[in-house]
């Protein structure tokens, strides 16, 4: 056999590992941090085509880069002891070695287990270790391969392959999580702690674009991350079963699965609860039930992981309650009610900011109990966060706004009025920044200053959220889509009385305010306008143009077309030579373009246009345009002349 070499990085690192050594015990032979030593030997495993200890331990040695001892006479070794060493080469993971072999060569998966570890007794090394003396004894050669024979085993697909390419520490943890183990259960298996084995799922995730573990495994299947198992129909679940099953890769947060599920279905939430409890009993975990989905043909690579009519949350609150008749009629079911102790736990986690322990406390409970009755809320209500529902709840009456008194933020910058509107931002709390950074146009920076102003005063996040609501910074929920799944009512306290419905005349939520009625005779442009004309339209997105008005005082507002077929609004001003470059915040519609104007009191214009600030408004100002025009990635600058509404 030729001898050839390693780099010097990786030199050191192969022979520890050939020798036997755990990476743990190498990093700290060699002195290097454990973060390291994982990479590297990703590195190798990456470069060799491999994912295990044992195949990286086998090509090393038999493609000459680390030498093995001996050589040694070849023992008198019993068919059982020599099979066992030989499959050591074989790529799979080590918690599936002794399954497939007991497959393989029909022996008891004890007497196997009891093989393998009489040969790291006698050779005192680990299961990678024993490849070199398997070489030194002509149990193994150079030219077997480490590819197992075929089984029912969850494996990873050989490294490079798949629509995204994670490391091979990655894969196999995802093959351990579609065999039904635990986070805790993986950590075991790879020999270290649970932070780094949740580390990298969420390296998956973020690779693979999904925020669950369900639709991770699924994205896995489906992209040969993981080799799909053979399509066997050994089990046939029926109609319902069958249903949720196909359900179970929804890149939905946990706790609102079974309400979506539900309302996709049309099975009632008793009993969605009732087929995943059953799923769950069988394969231990939701990732292991997809995989044996796939095996028996329940779940495909066409299984969505998306709703085909799921829309994106809104991204700011709408500035008027909806009467009680239509929240009724656009609900998937009946109104659900919420108990008198469920009540008041949502109070007390809410309005009055305590934590479960405190709460619990105050109730003389278990948190358990308090933990079990906010989840119910969750449910109900089809939201994930505790911000998310305590604006639900302000919206439904459950709640009483919050006069926070000495704690009360006062006069904030328009920035962190911006900031406040969005918390309600259903996101866990981790993505909370993000998300209001995307929503408001500013800076993730800006944004946690913003936040930090506000939590300074020492409320909570859904104190803030009912400070918002009393000083009605906060207005109701935006109207849902028919089917979007049922609301929390309670008969017991009646909400305010019903307003008028303004969510359609600004449908996009563009005003601080409720929305004027709009009247008056048509503008001197009529009904349509050239762009570069008498007017140029600049076009900026619904989240843009909602800081834009928050800090532009209402005397100076002009005339806002709201455009909701593209989530966008339109600011008229006059045609005047513009700078060439645009930021990423605004650009001037194409000169000569005709658009299409909605009727001044018209409510819904062509392609459901309609006037945010009326056409009889003043045109917008050249300056008050130029942040938008010239610095949009800028922050922009304080303005004078009158007071932000």
């Amino acid at each position: 056999m030729r001898k050839r070499t390693l780099g010097e990085r990786h030199r050191l690192p192969a022979e520890r590992i050939a020798a036997g050594m755990m990476p743990q015990q190498a990093a700290e032979t060699l002195g290097m941090a454990p973060q390291a030593m994982t990479a590297l030997v990703d590195d190798l495993q990456r470069s060799f085509g491999v994912f295990t200890l044992r195949s990286l331990s086998f090509r090393l040695v038999s493609q000459g880069f680390v030498p093995f001892p001996g050589p040694h006479s070849r023992p008198r070794l019993d068919p059982v002891t020599e099979q066992v060493w030989a499959a050591l080469r074989w790529d799979i993971l080590d918690v599936e070695l002794v399954p497939v072999l007991a497959t393989t060569i029909r022996v008891r998966r004890s007497h196997i287990q009891m093989v393998i570890d009489q040969l790291c007794e006698t050779h005192e090394t680990s299961l990678h270790g024993l490849i070199g003396p398997g070489f030194a004894r002509g149990v193994l050669s150079g030219n077997q391969s480490v590819t197992p024979p075929q089984s029912t085993a969850v494996r990873p697909s050989p490294p490079g392959t798949g629509a995204w390419d994670p490391a091979p520490s990655q894969r196999r943890v995802l093959a351990l999580r579609a065999s039904g183990r635990d986070t805790a259960a993986c950590a075991r298996e790879e020999a270290t702690t649970t932070s780094a084995i949740t580390w990298r799922i969420g390296r998956c995730r973020e690779m693979a674009g999904v925020d669950t573990g369900r639709a991770l495994m699924h994205a896995a299947l489906r992209d040969r991350v993981l080799l799909p198992p053979e399509v066997t129909h050994g089990l046939e679940p029926a109609g319902g079963e069958r249903a949720v099953w196909q359900c179970l890769p929804l890149d939905v947060p946990d706790i609102r699965l079974p309400a979506v599920i539900s309302n996709h279905t049309g099975l009632s939430i008793n009993t969605v609860h009732g087929y995943l409890r059953r799923l769950r009993v069988r394969y231990r975990t939701d990732e292991a039930a997809i995989y044996a989905g796939w095996k028996l043909g329940v779940i495909t690579a066409d299984t969505r992981t998306q709703l085909p009519d799921r829309q994106p949350p809104p991204p700011l609150p709408a500035p008027a309650p909806r009467p009680a008749a239509q929240t009724t009629a656009t609900a998937a079911t009946a109104p659900m009610k919420v108990s008198g102790r469920q009540h008041k736990v949502l109070t007390l986690l809410t309005v009055e900011g305590m934590s479960l322990t405190e709460a619990a406390a105050h109730l003389k409970v278990r948190p358990t109990s308090v933990r079990a009755h906010e989840r119910s809320c969750l449910r109900r209500a089809e939201v994930a966060t505790l911000r998310a529902l305590t604006h639900r709840s302000l919206s439904m009456g459950l709640l009483d706004p919050l006069d926070a008194g000495d704690r009360d933020p006062g006069a904030v910058p328009g920035d962190a009025e911006a900031v406040w509107r969005c918390l309600p931002a259903d996101v866990p709390d981790g993505k909370l920044i993000a998300r209001i950074a995307r929503m408001t146009g500013l800076s993730e920076t800006r944004v946690m200053e913003c936040l930090d102003l506000l939590r300074a005063t020492g409320l909570t996040d859904p104190q803030l959220i009912a400070v918002g609501w009393h000083r009605r910074i906060l207005t109701a929920l935006p109207a849902e889509p028919a089917g979007a799944g049922p609301v929390i009512t309670q008969q017991t306290r009646p909400g305010p009385p019903a307003r008028p419905d303004d969510s359609r005349l600004d449908p996009l939520l563009l005003l601080p305010g409720t929305p004027p009625e709009l009247s008056g005779g048509l503008p001197p442009w009529g009904t349509s306008a050239v762009a570069g004309r008498k007017l140029d339209f600049v076009r900026i997105s619904a989240s843009t143009c909602r800081l834009f008005l928050s800090r532009i005082p209402a005397t100076r507002w002009g005339p806002v077309l709201g455009l909701p077929e593209v989530r966008e609004a339109l600011l008229l001003t006059r045609a005047e030579p513009r700078p060439v470059r645009r930021g990423q915040g605004a650009r001037l519609v194409r000169p000569g373009a005709d658009v299409a104007l909605p009727a001044p009191d018209a409510r819904t214009g062509p392609g459901g246009r309609y006037w945010a600030v009326g056409p009889q408004a003043p045109l917008w100002e050249q300056g008050d345009l130029a942040w938008l025009l010239e610095h949009s990635t800028l922050p922009m600058p304080a303005l004078t002349g009158g007071t932000a509404r």
